[in-house]
């Protein structure tokens, strides 16, 4: 038995997918001939893809993420999106969108996107004429632009992966989440505005008086992103150093700016946060050996050849590859696919000419994709808990989202200037 099948056929039997890593890879030692690895070496190996000074910044991401959610910053980004989307048409959809990319910008996650903007919005929006489960998807597509922003954590493990730039992989994430986020405020007005329902539509203006004042107490928050880009390409810190620095901002802001909370409750605030980063870490450490054990069987090498045996066209193998990583996206996990898939791929891109940089936004934007469609759809089970709507009635309204999603997919596939521009200006 091939090591993908074994793989797909331990998750099935139930075993959490970190886990899963480490018992396919033994396994397809004990029945294959290939792999030399012993097997005390899953310790070893595992431990070793942990040793990595780049993924220290995963938990200090995440603990200044789940800092600045604490420190009520969610009000406030929701106030300061009202302020540019007073006079617009289905305006209250696009603040959804512009407090979820504004909170992507600092949580660097995209289900607790959909949770902290979803409870927020959803009972306003359905007060003011949105059906639920239409809110429902649209948090649910939005929330994903939270891995494309920066801080983003799988464009850090891509990173780590790949061996590309963390500072020039966050700069190649700015323009193609904001050509998403355009995209859904577009397509959420396009669709208020044919619904036949005119009190979605009226909702824009009724949201925004007083709203000033709140609004700009967002800012402090929303410079979080700008110090850690600025740190990172003024020299001053590394990757690491900037998430870091991240932690002690959001501590600062928490206590001193908004007074959100207290220094007692910074120790629960990081038990959460290092639960969160202990689950990412698992899937990490174990997929090192699955990689290692990939390796030695040569399943790079297979697929690669299996590509190019299927089609030799640039164009062509671009596009099945695009194919391929929306195909996994919709069954796995999007940090298990990371890495996995970038030691597979990235020789074949590479051949094909393609910047290891632009290749990492254009894997994350199809992983994105998959955050929205079933079954795996993280984002939708996510918007489905918090909003109260069975998921099967997510699939409907969901749809125009995904389709705009694969748009943005092969227009970030085929204008890599949207990715390389901004790490060209700003490279050292």
């Amino acid at each position: 038995m091939t090591l993908f099948p074994l793989f797909l056929l331990v998750i099935l039997t139930g075993i959490p997918i970190a886990f899963a890593f480490g018992v396919a890879a033994l396994l397809f030692m004990t029945f294959a001939s290939g792999p030399s690895l012993k097997f005390d070496s899953l310790v070893t190996v595992a431990f070793s893809g942990l040793d990595s000074f780049v993924l220290m910044s995963i938990p200090f991401f995440v603990f200044a993420g789940d800092l600045m959610k604490q420190g009520g910053i969610v009000g406030r980004l929701i106030d300061f999106s009202a302020l540019f989307m007073r006079k617009g048409r289905g305006g209250l959809g696009g603040i959804a969108v512009l407090a979820s990319t504004f909170f992507g910008a600092i949580s660097g996650s995209s289900a607790a996107s959909v949770a902290a903007i979803g409870s927020s919005m959803l009972p306003e929006m359905e007060r003011q004429g949105y059906r639920r489960q239409d809110a429902a998807a649209l948090v649910a597509a939005s929330g994903y632009i939270g891995i494309l922003i920066p801080p983003s954590i799988p464009l850090i493990l891509y990173g780590l992966a790949s061996s590309a730039s963390i500072g020039d992989l966050f700069l190649a994430g700015i323009i193609p989440g904001l050509l998403a986020t355009v995209m859904f405020v577009g397509l959420n007005s396009w669709i208020v505005r044919n619904s036949g329902d005119q009190t979605a539509v009226q909702a824009a203006t009724k949201i925004h008086h007083g709203h000033l004042r709140t609004g700009l107490s967002a800012i402090p928050g929303l410079l979080l992103p700008i110090i850690i880009l600025g740190g990172i390409y003024s020299g001053i810190f590394t990757p690491t150093e900037a998430a870091a620095v991240a932690v002690a901002y959001a501590i600062f802001v928490g206590l001193f700016v908004y007074r959100s909370f207290t220094l007692r409750d910074i120790p629960a605030i990081a038990l959460d946060s290092a639960i969160t980063s202990a689950c990412i870490m698992l899937i990490i450490g174990f997929s090192a050996f699955f990689g290692r054990v990939m390796t030695i069987g040569q399943v790079p090498a297979a697929i690669s050849s299996a590509m190019l045996g299927i089609t030799s066209d640039p164009i062509g193998l671009i596009l099945l590859i695009n194919a391929f990583l929306l195909f996994l996206g919709m069954f796995v996990e999007t940090a298990t696919i990371i890495m996995i898939a970038t030691p597979i791929l990235l020789p074949l891109v590479k051949s094909l000419g393609i910047d290891p940089v632009h290749f990492g936004v254009i894997m994350v934007v199809n992983l994105s994709v998959g955050l929205i469609t079933p079954p795996m759809a993280l984002n939708l089970f996510v918007a489905s808990r918090v909003s109260g709507v069975h998921l099967k009635d997510l699939m409907r309204p969901v749809v125009p989202y995904v389709i705009a999603s694969i748009g943005l997919v092969l227009i970030v596939t085929f204008v890599p200037q949207l990715s390389t521009m901004l790490p060209s200006m700003f490279g050292k």
